[in-house]
């Protein structure tokens, strides 16, 4: 959870998988985040290896954003949040 727990880091991998991704558009894809959070949940994840920045162009700078191997293995963890949340859905709180 160290990794991945923060608010908002689950969904930059979410957003990840379905292709690399430059800032702009994993910005308006999660509708809310603050520029400076995205940036440091970018460069946290990059840190420990689960996200790859790839610049295309130097003038002016521009990068894609690609899970690793490493990111690509949360794959059934995301996938296995989504089946327990769909399961909860309409069950009465307790």
């Amino acid at each position: 959870m160290a990794l991945i727990g923060d608010r908002w880091t689950m969904l930059v991998v979410r957003e990840l998988f379905s292709g690399p991704k430059r800032f702009k558009d994993l910005s308006s894809g999660l509708a809310g985040i603050p520029p400076k959070v995205l940036s440091d949940r970018l460069k946290r994840l990059e840190g420990e290896g689960l996200l790859k920045r790839v610049i295309y162009s130097r003038h002016p700078l521009r990068a894609e954003y690609h899970l690793t191997k490493r990111g690509q293995s949360l794959g059934p963890v995301l996938d296995a949040i989504s089946s327990w949340g769909r399961s909860q859905t309409g069950r009465p709180k307790t």
